[in-house]
């Protein structure tokens, strides 16, 4: 069954992914043909434009297929909720993965150095994580908003809960990192071990923070779990 719950979010995801693909490969073809030139800042704003687009679909998909019109089907599919969110977190990090690489290829293809950079395991590494971890918050402020008390105004509701989410998990991932006395941080020079706390990020030695990822894979999963609990409480899904 989950199978067939991920080729449906493929398949009602797709076309809106390839328009995006398409207008990446029309502005590297001007580019390659030398029709237009961009500044190298353009570049950098492109690759966080493409990601909050990535989110705000994936966002939306999970809106409209769990809360808006095709939840009449989808929430009457014989799968339990474990499954339903199994195939919204692997189609979110596959959407993620394919968008990142697409770009990542098309930047290389117009000889632009960001491109390489975009396509090592380091950068896709904090890409994927940073992007689970906001869609996570943001499925989790989506059930939230929906919650029975709370009878309109969803999207406001939404960002409410996602703010206090959010901050909440900020406040907690720097409490317990200044708990630890080392912090462990890949980059493409190899492994270091230091006393300096840090915050996953990609800096501009691409570097990931391996104490902050793996608290971000944790609070994605506890995300991922409590919204599956709200959706089988308050949608009554078997």
């Amino acid at each position: 069954m989950i199978k067939k719950l991920i080729a449906y979010e493929i398949q009602n995801s797709w076309r809106v992914f390839f328009l995006i693909y398409a207008v990446l490969l029309l502005i590297a073809a001007l580019v390659k043909a030398k029709l237009i030139s961009l500044p190298d800042f353009f570049y950098v704003h492109l690759m966080f434009i493409d990601l909050f687009l990535t989110i705000g679909i994936l966002t939306n998909r999970f809106w409209q297929s769990i809360y808006g019109q095709e939840a009449n089907f989808l929430l009457t599919v014989p799968a339990n909720t474990a499954q339903l969110m199994a195939s919204k977190a692997i189609n979110s990090l596959l959407w993620l993965l394919v968008s990142f690489v697409v770009m990542g290829m098309t930047f290389m293809w117009q000889g632009n150095p960001l491109g390489k950079l975009m396509l090592n395991y380091i950068t896709l590494s904090s890409i994927i994580i940073t992007g689970l971890m906001i869609l996570s918050f943001l499925y989790t402020a989506i059930s939230l908003a929906h919650h029975p008390f709370i009878q309109k105004d969803y999207l406001g509701m939404t960002v409410l809960f996602f703010i206090v989410l959010y901050s909440i998990f900020s406040l907690l991932q720097n409490t317990t990192e200044g708990l630890i006395p080392y912090t462990i941080r890949i980059s493409m020079e190899g492994i270091t071990v230091n006393s300096a706390p840090g915050n996953m990020m990609i800096a501009d030695n691409f570097t990931i923070v391996v104490n902050s990822a793996v608290w971000s894979i944790f609070m994605i999963f506890v995300n991922f779990t409590f919204t599956g609990y709200m959706i089988k409480r308050k949608l009554i899904v078997p």
